[in-house]
């Protein structure tokens, strides 16, 4: 734990310093998060983007890495003398806690506390997408010290989006230089930097659209939300959350260029943007255009009403007239997917041209530079991504424009497996992104507090204008998670979450003058805490890995549960009306009551507020204690060991696995379907034949339809051994539509070619025969 500590401290604590060093040389005025914030993302940047470009043109990464460890200590040792000569305080005397933010302050620390336990403890196993893609894309950096060459899957492209892979390669290859050890639990501790972070930015943007106290709400929201928990509990190595944090980031960067044009904030603006882009590309290409579009609203320029739904719908555009090109046949299919653009558009033209937002901030004709400030820091994501394009012939593996092999093994599994296609109603099925009881049940009452307030000051034309680059941010999430027909999963709704918490904030506002400060602050947190309570309590969780199993409970694979949870949506509401019944204003008019009058004056009326947060805190604590608390003491007997813990599921691990380990010490390359855990757990380089991506160096060939080519192909790439699964196993359909209809399938059928070595659960584990030795002896040979 204390070396993945110190590694995560050099890779952030440099960038706060440097950045500071930089607002202070510069005059400006910041606050200590926001150099927090902006440092931390500064010094990401410096890692992740050259390390991009560099591995995409060189075998280097790995002497980048040395380099930026080297710089990083210097600066890290001058951030440590300058803490101890400040007594390391410096900043906290500035900061004046009142007792009416006490409540604030011990629920936030609560739900940090919940969140953080399940995210740094729960199982790897659980972290699926994970294990199949970001830690095997890290690996592969490892071994081939660039991003053009991965020697675990056989390709000469980079497979994933490079931020995530290149961190853990970071965090690995550093732990490894300097404490002789690189074990995947060193991975845990990017999560909680990151959601930390993600609190930080939404309280940030919540100052700007919220006045005193209130502001401090939307990161409690956000936090006790089961949308939230759920993820980080279960879902914290995924590119989830970090590519949430720089979205909002940017849109905190707007909101700070639309008040000021410092240079600082162009600066953050295109750091964040270029991050986003390498961090999830395939979102990022959706995403980026909402940035752009924000932008065309600070700078309004003649009909920027229309320009800013237009903006946001060419990517969508581009990207279903490609997919027609390559299949026609389609063609009604990908112009039906653009139905919620055709749908949010003309909605949102109408809302911005009705709204009055008043003067512009950027005037295009004078303020060039700050923007070219900010386009600058693309050109590395934007060298990356020409150079993918060029000598790969892909944008990002999922959109290849000519990249033969691909392209070919597409057509291949297009020519024996239909694709899957969404209905019309499925798509503009909207109403499981409002409903999930995992996303709005716990918030309900003040979220159509909030959306009411929101469209009353919609009719009057009268709102903040900083709200605007928000709405805009979330049309654009909500259009692309309609457009690639996501189911309503937690981790979908992840991406909502602070605009909910934002909108639920608005909502409890409205009800605040009701109350003095300490009684809303203290109702707010009792309620924060005890939703939270309830939905573990309601899920069962007893252990660390409870969480993971109540994302099980809801999402079994692609299909998800969603719709309103009646019990859990009545708890909340019931709970919410008791606690926020306006008892002060009945005290005000019992106070008439002569006998109530003679029993409050003789008690000492100086204490009571100190007593009330006093007895605040007590609660949330105990509401903790109960619901968490043995998730927690099961978390102390155990440790680490429920990093570990297998709870089931579609994985090969721990009987495959562990075989291979055991047993088998070359090597050779293993076909298969689904066996990506052989990259992360056993260090094998393996054909994975789920995805036309990662099956293309034999679906390539496989489309040639010549057994004799197939088999020349098995043997350059040394493939031996073979995965087959057997009934039960995810992908046994495909396996069958292989067997009954193509060359490849033949293969897997010939005894003469593949011989039987071992059965486990969900498959069957055959060597390829194709030497010149007897079966036998090849069989004999495999087997020892």
């Amino acid at each position: 734990m204390i070396h993945g500590l110190f590694s995560v401290a050099v890779l952030f604590l440099p960038g706060i310093l440097a950045w500071m060093i930089i607002t202070k040389k510069a005059k400006i005025t910041m606050s200590f998060l926001d150099k927090v914030l902006f440092g931390s993302i500064l010094w990401l940047y410096i890692l992740v983007s050259p390390s991009a470009v560099l591995g995409v043109f060189t075998p280097f990464v790995l002497q980048y890495f040395v380099l930026f460890n080297i710089i990083s200590l210097v600066l890290f040792a001058i951030f440590a003398v300058y803490l101890l000569k400040t007594s390391g305080v410096g900043f906290l005397r500035k900061i004046k806690i009142r007792l009416i933010t006490v409540p604030y302050i011990v629920a936030l620390l609560s739900l940090f506390t919940v969140n953080f336990v399940v995210m740094y403890f729960h199982s790897i196993l659980q972290e699926w997408d994970a294990i199949d893609h970001y830690i095997p894309a890290a690996k592969a950096i490892l071994v081939s010290g660039g991003l053009t060459n991965d020697p675990f899957r056989l390709l000469d492209f980079n497979v994933e989006s490079p931020a995530v892979p290149i961190m853990y390669a970071w965090i690995l290859n550093t732990s490894n230089t300097i404490f002789n050890t690189s074990s995947l639990g060193l991975l845990y501790n990017f999560a909680p930097v990151f959601f930390l972070l993600t609190v930080i930015t939404i309280f940030l943007i919540a100052k700007r659209l919220f006045s005193g106290d209130i502001a401090i709400i939307p990161p409690l929201v956000f936090m006790s939300l089961p949308t939230v928990l759920l993820v980080t509990g279960s879902r914290a190595l995924y590119l989830d959350i970090p590519f949430l944090l720089f979205s909002l980031v940017a849109l905190y960067s707007i909101m700070r260029i639309h008040e000021d044009s410092a240079w600082s904030n162009y600066v953050i603006l295109g750091i964040t943007v270029s991050l986003m882009i390498l961090t999830r590309i395939e979102f990022s290409v959706l995403i980026v255009p909402v940035v752009l579009a924000s932008l065309v609203f600070i700078a309004r320029p003649r009909h920027w009403e229309i320009m800013v739904p237009i903006i946001i719908g060419v990517s969508y555009f581009a990207r279903e007239s490609y997919n027609i090109i390559l299949d026609p046949s389609s063609s009604l299919f990908f112009i039906m997917r653009l139905a919620p653009l055709f749908i949010l558009s003309p909605i949102l033209f109408i809302f911005l041209k009705r709204f009055r937002i008043g003067p512009r901030i950027m005037d295009l004709s004078k303020d060039k530079l700050p923007l070219l400030i900010a386009a600058s820091f693309s050109i590395l994501p934007i060298a990356y991504l020409l150079r993918n394009l060029i000598v790969s012939g892909v944008i990002f593996p999922s959109l290849p424009i000519f990249n033969e092999d691909i392209l070919q093994s597409q057509e291949f599994l297009r020519g024996f497996a239909s694709a899957s296609r969404t209905s019309f109603v499925e798509l503009l099925r909207w109403d499981k992104f409002l409903t999930a009881w995992w996303s709005v049940s716990a918030y309900l009452i003040p979220l159509v507090i909030g959306f009411g307030l929101f469209f009353a000051s919609a009719k009057r034309k009268v709102g903040k204008p900083l709200v605007i680059p928000g709405i805009i941010f979330f049309i654009g999430f909500f259009i692309l998670m309609s457009m690639i027909n996501s189911d309503a999963q937690p981790r979908r709704l992840y991406y909502f979450a602070p605009f909910l918490a934002l909108v639920a904030t608005s909502g409890l506002s409205k009800v605040r003058n009701y109350y003095s400060p300490l009684g809303f602050g203290s109702r707010i947190s009792i309620y924060a805490v005890g939703v939270t309570a309830g939905f573990l309590v309601k899920s069962g969780v007893t252990t660390v890995n409870g969480i993971p199993l109540a994302y099980q409970q809801i999402c079994t694979g692609a299909i998800c549960k969603t719709g309103i949870d009646p019990e859990f949506l009545a708890g909340a509401a019931l709970f919410f009306l008791l606690l926020f019944f306006p008892y002060e204003i009945l005290i005000r008019n019992l106070w008439r009551w002569k006998a109530l009058r003679i029993v409050f004056l003789r008690t000492n009326s100086k204490h009571l507020p100190l007593t009330g947060t006093l007895m605040t805190s007590i609660l949330i604590v105990s509401l903790i204690s109960v619901s968490f608390g043995p998730t927690l003491l099961d978390t102390i007997d155990r440790g680490y060991q429920t990093r570990q813990e297998y709870l089931g599921g579609q994985f090969h691990y721990p009987d495959v696995v562990g075989y291979y380990n055991e047993n088998i010490s070359d090597r050779y390359v293993t076909v298969g379907f689904l066996t990506d855990d052989l990259i992360t757990f056993a260090d094998r380089p393996v054909i994975d034949l789920t995805s036309r991506i990662w099956g293309s160096p034999i679906y390539s060939v496989a489309s040639t339809g010549d057994k004799t080519l197939i088999l020349e192909r098995m043997k350059e790439l040394r493939v031996r051994y073979f995965l087959l699964p057997r009934p039960g196993h995810p992908s046994f359909s495909t396996y069958e539509a292989l067997m009954n209809s193509t060359s490849l399938g033949a293969i897997f059928q010939d005894g003469s070619i593949l011989c039987h070595i071992m059965s486990f659960r969900f498959v069957d584990l055959y060597v390829f025969v194709y030497d010149n030795v007897t079966e036998e002896t090849q069989c004999a040979r495999a087997s020892i």
